[in-house]
């Protein structure tokens, strides 16, 4: 079941057509809209590889907002051949002269949320994860408002 329409690299808002169809279609199909919800938004992306976990971590621990939701965008995958052969065409930082490096990062994303300090800050509820479905039964889609630009 599909629960939310997501505003990915900023696709539904990049203009007023796009934000439009967008919003249309959340209406109609009842569906939320990421970051329509006032998401305290972070985004793991551009962090090197060597630091993610480091900063996911800090971010965790001093930096999330008490009733807010708090929305970090990661990219997971498991280091297989088809992800290695991946080539993001939209950033330069995930190139190197080996090889393309989206595969680091998405395996780097996806270690940090399978670490002992993340599924230890989960299991004690430090951490209180919701998907788009928890928050729109929470707080109801009369709550979205379009981000401002």
């Amino acid at each position: 079941k599909i629960d939310y329409v997501d505003y990915h690299m900023g696709t539904a808002v990049a203009t007023p057509e796009l934000r439009a169809i967008v919003e249309k279609l959340a209406r109609k199909y009842k569906l939320g809209i990421s970051r329509y919800f006032n998401e305290n938004y972070k985004t793991m992306f551009d962090t090197p590889v060597e630091k993610k976990k480091a900063e996911f971590i800090e971010h965790l621990t001093n930096n999330l907002k008490p009733n807010q939701v708090n929305l970090i965008v990661l990219h997971v995958a498991k280091p297989d051949p088809e992800m290695k052969a991946l080539v993001d065409m939209n950033n330069a930082s995930m190139h190197s002269d080996e090889e393309p490096l989206v595969s680091w990062h998405r395996s780097a994303e996806l270690a940090m949320l399978l670490s002992d300090e993340f599924l230890l800050m989960v299991k004690t509820n430090k951490i209180i994860l919701v998907n788009y479905g928890d928050l729109v039964n929470s707080v109801g889609l009369d709550s979205m408002k379009a981000p401002i630009n």
